[in-house]
């Protein structure tokens, strides 16, 4: 008599499982939902400090690229600059050798003269004191 009835209890408590299994599952597609759209958020905030991190790093490769090019500039200007400094010392020191060289010359000449003063002046005080005119007709001969 009251099989219907059973069947119809039976049937409401699978309903009110289902029912309840279902709603766990939209509570569970929900949170997976709000997961899913967090982890969205993450992956690009993620995106975008990698982009940035990207960014700073092309521009410190630069940087790193300019500084060694003012760096090796100046490495070429010190470089010109000793060549220089080198090259007036060698000047300097040319000049030198050269002065002393003339004044070495200078003195052996000096010397060489006096010599030949006195030696000058000995002959003519070894020669005879002679005073002799000539005349015109004697000059023509």
């Amino acid at each position: 008599m009251f099989g219907w009835f059973k069947t119809e209890v039976a049937v409401d408590e699978k309903v009110t499982k289902l029912e309840g299994s279902i709603k766990t599952l939209k509570a569970d597609i929900a949170s997976k939902e709000a997961l899913i759209g967090s982890l969205s958020s993450r992956a690009r905030s993620a995106k975008e400090e990698l982009e940035d991190v990207k960014l700073k790093k092309k521009i410190e490769e630069e940087d790193i690229k300019h500084m060694v090019k003012i760096r090796l500039e100046q490495v070429e200007i010190e470089k010109q600059k000793a060549l220089v400094e080198m090259e007036g010392k060698k000047n300097d020191e040319v000049a030198r050798t050269k002065d002393q060289y003339r004044d070495k010359l200078e003195g052996q000449l000096h010397k060489e003269i006096e010599r030949m003063g006195a030696m000058y002046t000995e002959v003519l005080n070894r020669l005879p004191n002679i005073t002799a005119t000539f005349s015109k007709e004697e000059k023509r001969r």
